[in-house]
């Protein structure tokens, strides 16, 4: 292990950390100490969950500690011995944070443990889960929603479960290992004890909580598990979605279906009561008077949803308001609503407790009891809240389930009540009022901030957009807007369906498949654009010649991702399976927004290359995205902010699901892959910003698929031998290391080398890349060094050396000036000495003949200085000296204005020198580093690495420029023109 100080805590890490990874883990800190919320957001595969974990732990370790030496200082501070009491530590305990770690699912949280796993710190774990993903009763395990709960409930009661018997047998607070879900389950089960109610006894000494973050948006779900959140530290990641988790947990669609559902759940329980199969106790409320009543209610709210009128477009939409005045219409207020629920809730527990096991289900009444309490849960705010809130009621047909295979398609009408949020914030704002210590939101793809900020309405003072781990060499990022046969690729709706985009498409995709090695997924939009892809390419054409499907099929073996759950799993198994079977590899296509988008590794040979078919936007007329665009465009925001339009949301949307798909590859500093965008929309301008910000230096816009197709030849081709070459990464060395105070990028002298750089730069001064070499000599580049300020002092002591020394006339102007006797005099004349001494490091022969030349006229021709200002623009220090040689009229001047006017020239002569053409150096077939293509145009930097002009004006910001390769940083200036040279000619030399 390495120990890293950032900001003063000390970070155990499992190895020497990268400087995008320093930057990371100082970014955490500094929301932890100072109590701010970050947002961060670092590329997958840079280790973004090993830092979040290490940064947070490190800071929980130091904090503890901290808390424990005031702790003993106080205690010292009352007497002259200190002995340790009792509650000391507890009390410094007591101050520390809990860490809430959530994110989406338990299968990414499986990940995170396993990273856990690989730290030093050894913390107390804590797993939440819900019953259906930790019970193991044999009976109750296949039971879902209410009915598993309460018969848990009174398994547990009547002391019929063996699992909870063995619980409340076992030792209670003891020592955890660290485990996830699955492991929890296994480790509880050989020992007969109920992992659900483990997991809640582990709640109280845990350091560190795993839960998915629905737990924490879900109010009701969040207070069902008894977690506190004040002084807690929120830690969301993979965060990308918890602007819609956030919204869709403070939404609620209501059917007359589900209402028809809730009517018969009551009329059971009626008739239960009636038989006396369920006996209510004498508390209840329960009786067949009070349920009548229940049933009677629900058809009234049924009648009253059919009779609402609505459009068949588009539906009926209202304010968030009007929640209450359709309920009220039934008698439903703040000051009914808890005797409705309370009868609905016994009628849940009576038909529950009389129900049968071997009907799983969920309760339709028990949603219907959630709704109600979301909208009457606050009286004194409900106006405030529905602001962001619209009712929206619609008809919508649907297909129902056949009776038998022959059987025609049965359709069926339903009224639609929906209560949507269109403000994320909502939930999130509930949350940070909880007094939690911090949130921290991370992922991949979080950008842009500030729009993620707005939506989800909480400050995030801490933010960052982090670069990637990886070079330039390991990433290849092309928009291919046209196909094998030149005709345009674009998956919009105009022309998705046609057929020459579809045989375009298809026949684009077998030529990359040929191209690309082992494993290659392929994106699409939709799963309705996948199918009908698919469909098409498996249709024999006319001349019968292989179909697209077949020859893909001849090419790599073929994968698609299934709709159902259940056989996901077996599909990736069986890619992965593929890859390593087959020397050709395999293809899997799937759909953006679908489970392989969503936290799937496919490292080196399983993910060479990405492909994205299209756009991802979401349905235009769905009435949600509607209404969420007026939402946006109708908001009012404050003087001086920027205004998130509907329209920017609805891109950034798509641009996020097209981000998640392309996070599937590259996912480690040794890794490679090439992103490959098939639809002429990305080349467009507000397309390619959308992209994740380390991404777009990258981005080619290529005008032919050919051109695409010698660049990926390229990329591949290095990166194997690359690869193929270099031995396996030697395990990390624990050696100590300590952050700097200030994370900056490298200066130039500090920069260190590359690993593609030749390791004697002096016997070789380039490395080929490909075709064409994008590294040369930094000898080679290396311009004179700057001039040593002047050293004033006596003239004799300053030695002229040959083969230039000052002429004649003058040495008789500096005698002439030395005689005069005036001190300055005496000073500028030694320091014009200095300058011959100077400028002989610095120019070449004749541009010493010539300055010496300029300066014996400058006392009858002071309008040379400009040319002189020009001849030494890079070295302005020299000119201060020559003014002292101007005429006595021009001494009227003060020395600030004669600097001014010094400054003014040396401005001038820069700019004739940015100007004017570089020398340059001759190169055989300079490449770019980061396109590979064999360009004219290009220019290295002093660190040697050669990138093509318009790459490297996609890499300056304000006049700086981070080389792709080496990170070290430069100005723009520093660049250096590249020649391109015949191969065959002498090694490259530098032309004067």
């Amino acid at each position: 292990m390495v120990v890293v100080s950032i900001a003063g805590v000390p970070v155990n890490f499992p190895f020497t950390p990268y400087e995008s990874q320093l930057v990371y883990m100082e970014k955490v800190i500094v929301s932890l100490e100072s109590k701010q919320n970050a947002l961060l957001e670092s590329p997958t595969g840079t280790g973004k969950t090993l830092c979040l974990l290490c940064a947070t732990l490190g800071w929980l370790q130091h904090r503890k500690r901290s808390l424990q030496k005031a702790a003993r200082e106080r205690k010292t501070a009352g007497r002259l011995e200190y002995e340790d009491g009792p509650g000391d530590d507890d009390d410094a305990d007591a101050g520390v944070p809990k860490i809430i770690y959530s994110s989406r699912t338990h299968t990414q949280l499986k990940q995170v443990v396993k990273e856990l796993k690989q730290t030093a710190y050894k913390p107390n774990v804590a797993i939440l889960g819900s019953r259906e993903h930790l019970c193991v009763h044999p009976e109750i395990s296949k039971m879902r929603g209410t009915q598993q709960n309460h018969s848990c409930r009174m398994a547990a009661k009547q002391m019929r479960c063996i699992y909870k018997s063995g619980y409340d047998q076992s030792k209670k607070g003891g020592a955890h290992p660290i485990m996830d879900i699955e492991e929890l389950v296994t480790t509880n089960l050989e020992k007969q004890v109920c992992p659900f109610y483990a997991s809640r006894d582990m709640l109280a000494k845990a350091n560190i909580i795993f839960m998915p973050y629905n737990y924490l948006v879900d109010p009701p779900l969040r207070k069902s598990l008894g977690v506190s959140l004040e002084n807690t530290i929120l830690i969301f990641d993979e965060a990308h979605n918890v602007e819609s988790i956030a919204s869709e947990a403070a939404s609620y669609s209501l059917s007359t279906e589900d209402i028809q559902g809730c009517i018969k759940e009551a009329q059971e329980c009626h008739r239960m009561i009636s038989s006396r199969r369920y006996v209510p106790d004498e508390s209840s409320f329960l009786s067949e008077q009070s349920v009548t009543t229940l049933i009677e209610l629900l058809m009234e709210i049924e009648r009253g949803l059919n009779a609402f009128p609505v459009s068949k477009d588009g539906g009926c939409t209202k304010p968030g308001e009007y929640i209450f005045d359709f309920f009220k219409a039934f008698n439903i207020s703040f000051d009914t609503a808890p005797m409705v629920l309370g009868i609905s809730e016994q009628v849940i527990e009576a038909i529950t407790d009389g129900g049968n096991a071997s009907n799983p289900r969920n309760s339709r009444l028990e949603s219907l009891v959630s709704f109600l309490k979301t909208i009457f849960r606050d009286k004194d705010n409900h106006h405030k809240m529905t602001k962001q809130f619209r009712v929206h009621i619609q008809e919508l047909t649907t297909q129902g389930p056949k009776r038998y295979s022959s059987a025609p398609a049965a359709f069926k009408t339903l009224r639609w009540f929906h209560y949507w949020c269109f403000h994320p914030g909502v939930a999130m704002q509930e949350i940070y009022d909880q007094k939690v210590h911090n949130v921290i939101l991370t992922s991949g793809t979080l950008s842009p901030l500030d729009t993620t900020t707005k939506e989800l309405g909480i400050p995030f003072p801490v933010q960052l957009e982090n670069g990637h781990v990886v070079d330039a060499s390991q990433v290849w990022l092309g928009v291919v807007g046209v196909g094998v046969t030149g005709k345009r690729l674009n998956s919009s709706y105009q022309f998705r369906s046609s057929v020459e985009y579809l045989v375009e498409l298809g026949n684009t995709l077998v030529n990359f498949a040929r191209l690309v090695p082992h494993g290659l997924l392929i994106f699409f939009p939709s799963y309705t654009i996948l199918d009908q892809c698919i469909a098409h390419w498996q249709m024999p054409p006319a001349d019968g010649a292989p179909s697209i499907w077949a020859r893909l099929t001849q090419l790599k073996a073929m994968h698609v991702e299934p709709k159902n759950r259940t056989e996901f799993a077996t599909v990736v198994a069986d890619y992965h399976a593929a890859i390593k079977a087959n020397a050709a590899g395999a293809i899997f296509m799937a759909v953006c927004r679908g489970k392989v988008s969503e936290g799937i590794d496919f490292s080196n040979e399983n993910g060479r290359a990405v492909v994205i078919t299209g756009l991802p936007f979401a349905p235009i007329k769905d009435p949600k995205i509607v209404l969420k665009k007026e939402f946006l465009d109708q908001a009012v925001v404050p003087a001086g902010e920027t205004k998130l339009s509907g329209n920017n949301w609805y891109v950034q949307q798509a641009a996020r699901a097209v981000n998640q798909a392309i996070g599937r590859v590259i996912r480690h500093r040794h890794d490679y892959g090439a992103i490959i965008l098939l639809d002429e929309r990305f080349g467009y301008a507000q397309q390619r910003g959308t992209l994740s910000k380390w991404l777009q230096p990258y981005c080619h816009n290529f005008g032919s698929y050919g051109e695409a197709h010698g660049t990926l030849v390229r990329f591949f081709k290095f990166n194997r031998e690359k690869y193929a070459a270099a031995p396996p990464p030697a395990p990390p060395k624990s050696l100590p290391f300590k952050a700097p105070k200030q994370l900056e990028p490298p200066t130039p002298t500090e920069a260190a080398p590359v690993e593609s750089a030749p390791k004697d730069a002096t016997t070789n001064s380039q490395v080929a890349i490909g075709d064409g070499q994008s590294y040369v000599n930094p000898r080679l580049l290396a311009k004179p060094a700057a001039a040593p300020a002047p050293v004033p002092g006596p003239v004799r002591a300053v030695p002229v050396a040959p083969p230039v020394s000052a002429p004649p006339s003058l040495r008789r102007v500096l005698e002439k000036q030395v005689v005069a006797g005036s001190t300055a005099e005496v000073r500028a004349s030694s320091s014009l000495e200095a300058i011959v001494q100077n400028a002989r490091a610095v120019l070449s022969p004749a541009e010493l003949a010539a300055l010496l030349g300029l300066i014996r006229n400058v006392p009858r021709a002071p309008e040379d200085m400009p040319e002189i200002a020009a001849l030494l623009g890079p070295h302005p220090e020299l000119l201060e000296p020559i003014a002292a040689l101007l005429p006595r009229s021009y001494q009227q001047f003060t020395p600030v204005s004669v600097n001014a006017a010094v400054q003014a020239m040396a401005a001038s002569a820069a700019r004739l020198k940015r100007k004017a053409a570089p020398a340059g150096v001759a190169v055989p077939n300079p490449q770019c580093s980061i396109c590979f293509d064999v360009a004219g145009h290009s220019h290295a930097a002093p660190c040697g690495h050669i990138c093509c002009d318009r790459c490297w004006k996609k890499l300056e910001q304000r006049g700086q420029l981070v080389c792709p390769v080496c990170k070290a940083t430069w100005e723009a200036k520093a660049l250096v023109r590249i020649h391109a040279k015949a191969k065959q000619s002498k090694p490259s030399t530098r032309t004067l």
